[in-house]
């Protein structure tokens, strides 16, 4: 079975973000869709790739949009999947290229992303006073780059760039990233970095601010 252009073959156990792996190799089973609405939590946002086009290893680890397990893409007439893995939840889709964000090669990899897309941290000023639990402020509309040309910049963005993805982790746990659209040096009409924040990224450098995805987690900018 092959891709087709702008298309990525991809394996998924839509039932795989529903579990919790503990460091003992327990693992529970988490309940996501109880009074939440919010499908970028609950839907399956993660695969294995079959084939591709794209200079993207097969067996990779793939996360996608979280309305890409959507019957359009479903592959239904095939012979990849035996009768244990079908009636398991896992199912063949072909998503569309710019409905996939990150991949990964295996376990010990980083995730990487894919062509047009960047992975970002939010930004925040410090509180410096004296109350506890009061939270640090977040700077709207600006990201701090971990990949691609503005890596380890702080840039300011479109509106609703910030697009945080929910997911399973290799090691079994949930974890979270932030990806924004960027095709820079290309143009494009989707681009969402409007410029570098220069100032911002001298403040970050001498400790001033403060990058991660929560008020609560984020931490001074270590080289």
């Amino acid at each position: 079975m092959k891709a087709a252009n702008n298309r990525l073959l991809i394996k998924c156990d839509k039932d795989f973000k529903n579990n919790h792996t503990f460091s003992d190799g327990t693992t529970i089973k988490l309940e996501r869709n109880v009074e939440n609405l919010n499908h970028r939590e609950t839907m399956p946002v993660q695969g294995v790739l079959l084939d591709t086009y794209l200079d993207v290893p097969r067996e990779s680890y793939i996360i996608f949009h979280h309305n890409s397990i959507h019957p359009s893409n479903e592959i239904f007439n095939h012979s990849k999947l035996n009768g244990d893995e079908i009636a398991s939840g896992i199912g063949l889709y072909a998503i569309p290229e710019s409905e996939c964000y990150l991949w990964k090669k295996d376990d010990l990899s980083e995730w990487l992303p894919m062509l047009g897309y960047a992975i970002g941290e939010r930004v925040f000023k410090p509180y410096l006073g004296s109350l506890i639990g009061i939270g640090h402020t977040k700077i709207p509309d600006t990201l701090f780059i971990k990949t691609g040309k503005y890596k380890n910049k702080i840039v300011h963005t479109v509106k609703a760039a910030d697009y945080e993805m929910v997911f399973r982790d290799t090691n079994g746990k949930e974890e979270r990233l932030i990806r924004l659209r960027t095709y820079c040096p290309k143009y494009n009409e989707r681009e969402e970095i409007l410029f570098e924040e220069k100032e911002l990224t001298k403040d970050l450098l001498s400790g001033k601010l403060l990058v991660g995805l929560t008020e609560i987690n984020c931490k001074k900018y270590v080289k």
